[in-house]
């Protein structure tokens, strides 16, 4: 059976328009491909691709901790149902969340790429600067994975 490796990104949009020629290459080298992410008008294009496709709503700028939570578990049962060899999360929250829920469910290669740190390191307000103590704190735990690497773009 071909190893399993799977894609979390937030939006199918940018999946395609960032991750699409890496994922046909790891196809293309073997590996059988899913992506999970927030279907929104896209998911035919990654479907004809041979792609695996998960929809999940997670929304980039929330900041409610409760739908937060509702996400995390939703995330940690698709990856228990696909049960992925590597996981790639893209961006700020799939690398958070996604990291705890590989963990959670036992994936034994996580990889973490972050483009840039967003509003919660730029912007100036107190609710941005109490985000960035919290997010700084979440990403130095899930970051410091033994078996999870990171890819940090400029």
């Amino acid at each position: 059976m071909n190893k399993h490796f799977v894609f979390f990104v937030a939006e199918d949009s940018y999946f395609l328009s960032h991750r699409l020629g890496f994922a046909r290459a790891i196809r293309d080298a073997g590996f059988r491909v899913s992506v999970l992410t927030n279907v929104k008008r896209l998911g035919d294009a990654i479907s004809r691709e041979g792609f695996g496709l998960y929809h999940l709503d997670v929304r980039r700028s929330s900041v409610d901790p409760f739908s937060d939570l509702r996400s995390l578990a939703r995330i940690r049962k698709a990856f228990g149902e696909m049960r992925p060899d590597i996981v790639h999360n893209v961006a700020m929250k799939p690398v958070i969340y996604g990291t705890i829920a590989a963990r959670a469910v036992g994936v034994p290669v996580i990889v973490n790429a972050l483009a840039g740190m967003g509003y919660a390191f730029t912007g100036r307000t107190l609710k941005a600067k109490m985000l960035g103590v919290l997010i700084s704190q979440m990403l130095r735990a899930t970051l410091t994975a033994s078996h999870a690497r990171a890819i940090l773009q400029n």
